[in-house]
């Protein structure tokens, strides 16, 4: 059994060797592994031509930047493995992960396999409060769903059935944010046994600048439409629960609001403020406002009142209560 990891590589010298050392070092070396080198401008396609020359197993594609769901969609073709695991160049992963993971999977015909991580803070390794050292047994993804504590949607926390994949068309959506939740929902939506062991085999770097942290307008209205598309295809994915997509469409519009509010919140300019509420508005016009939000908070109650009556108040409010 071969396993295809596919790394999306985009201007992270800093610490690529770290990500490759930590493959090339397993006791199990029946893989193959993708480097899609995505427009780099730092010194990571020399990194990366570095490990090509010394393991035939690895392979460098390089394309123009077009971003990381085009670079993992670029090795999803190119991959032979019975299951492919999807890398993220910043990060590494565990000492015998890939024995761990033959182990398992020789023994079960499973579309998805899922295992645990930790983050990587400052160098430290610490546990994420959404991690859940579970065992679940082969089952379907709504049994899945029902049973995990916390479903994490980034791809590099399971592995797919390379097969299943390519049988179903299914890919990462390119040009928006949280593709990751859109590829993981495609892949439940389908799939019809998924098992999870507690092992740690993924380490997660936290990066201060990364796109989900930045203030940009750009980027911030960007995720905003991203969630948007999301909410609307949730209705597509017929065969998982209802109640299950029914809570994600409020976790991603409370998310949404949420986002609006921090940017209207922060030091940008205030034009900038009323430009993305009058562009969320566009899509989502009014948010429900209820008795039970003034009982539990009068200062949310106002805000909703004045995002439904007042683009200039809403914003003019949020930022006094940075100011305050």
């Amino acid at each position: 059994m071969k396993i295809s990891i596919i790394i999306p590589v985009y201007n992270v010298a800093l610490y690529l060797k770290d990500c490759l050392d930590s493959i090339v070092n397993q006791d199990d070396s029946l893989i193959e592994v993708f480097l899609i080198n995505d427009g780099s401008t730092d010194n990571s396609e020399s990194i990366c031509n570095e490990y090509v020359s010394k393991y035939d197993y690895i392979t460098l594609i390089n394309q123009p930047n077009s971003g990381q769901s085009a670079a993992r969609n670029a090795g999803l073709k190119k991959a032979t493995g019975d299951y492919v695991w999807f890398v993220d160049s910043d990060d590494w992963i565990a000492k015998d992960s890939i024995r761990i993971l033959r182990e398992h999977l020789t023994k079960s015909d499973l579309d998805m396999f899922a295992f645990c991580f930790q983050n990587s803070i400052d160098g430290k390794i610490v546990d994420s409060e959404l991690n859940c050292y579970e065992t679940i047994a082969a089952c379907s993804p709504n049994d899945f769903l029902k049973t995990t504590k916390y479903f994490f949607t980034s791809p590099w926390l399971r592995v797919f059935k390379n097969s299943f994949l390519k049988q179903n068309n299914i890919t990462f959506v390119e040009e928006i944010f949280h593709e990751d939740d859109f590829f993981n929902y495609q892949s439940m939506n389908v799939a019809q046994k998924i098992q999870k062991i507690p092992d740690v085999l993924y380490y997660y770097r936290i990066l201060a600048n990364s796109n989900m942290r930045t203030l940009s307008y750009d980027v911030i209205l960007k995720r905003i439409n991203s969630l948007f598309f999301i909410i609307e295809n949730l209705k597509t994915f017929t065969n998982l629960d209802k109640d299950y997509l029914e809570k994600r469409k409020i976790a991603y519009s409370n998310y949404i609001t949420g986002t609006a509010e921090k940017y209207c919140k922060s030091n940008v300019g205030f034009g900038l403020k009323i430009k993305l509420i009058t562009e969320l508005k566009k899509k989502l016009p009014r948010v429900e406002v209820s008795n039970e939000d003034y009982k539990k908070s009068k200062a949310i109650w106002l805000q909703k009142k004045l995002y439904n009556s007042s683009t200039f108040f809403y914003c003019s409010y949020l930022t006094l209560l940075k100011k305050g």
